[in-house]
């Protein structure tokens, strides 16, 4: 704790606020020996890929990003202590947290947008922002519907525009009941 600390000491001393991603990665791996290494199964090359899993929790602010904690997930039966990648970003955003680091906003993918952890976050008074699957319901004109179904059904004309770096984006802002999270 003392070495994440320290960590967070050091990000506060170069950036006023900052924003915390947490994520996971395969590092692939050859050997048959590797302590941890598994298979797992990686989204991006739509295979199972042998490898260690890391479940890393990261600064991201105006002068840098920062390597705050970097976890080996081992799967339920390879280890005694056995915790779930969720569970493991709860406890890593708890350190952060009791370490004092600067950060007002969560970002993760939709693999981690889970009830329990959304709530966890928001207990620690920390906001919020999911890639969300397009099959979570929401609640629009008092009718449960898929995001994936209002996208659709979404007009450019009821957009906003913003431009950012020269680039147009086109925005459309609702604040809905999410099943299981509310507003």
């Amino acid at each position: 704790m003392a070495c994440l600390n320290k960590m967070c000491e050091i990000v506060n001393r170069v950036e006023e606020d900052t924003v915390l991603v947490i994520d996971d990665t395969i590092i692939e791996r050859h050997g048959k020996k590797i302590e941890g290494a598994d298979w797992f199964f990686d989204h991006n090359k739509g295979e199972n890929v042998y490898g260690i899993q890391a479940v890393t929790t990261v600064a991201s602010g105006k002068n840098g990003i920062y390597s705050m904690l970097w976890q080996q997930y081992l799967r339920k039966g390879k280890t005694k202590n056995f915790k779930s990648k969720i569970e493991m970003q709860k406890e890593a955003i708890g350190r952060c947290v009791e370490g004092g680091l600067k950060f007002s906003t969560l970002v993760m993918d939709s693999w981690y947008f889970d009830n329990s952890l959304v709530k966890y976050i928001e207990s620690k008074g920390k906001d919020w922002i999911a890639e969300c699957k397009t099959n979570r319901l929401v609640l629009y004109n008092d009718e449960w519907i898929k995001i994936g179904d209002l996208i659709k059904n979404t007009k450019i004309r009821d957009m906003e525009t913003y431009k950012i770096d020269g680039k147009l984006y086109q925005v459309k802002k609702y604040i809905l009941d999410m099943e299981g999270l509310g507003k």
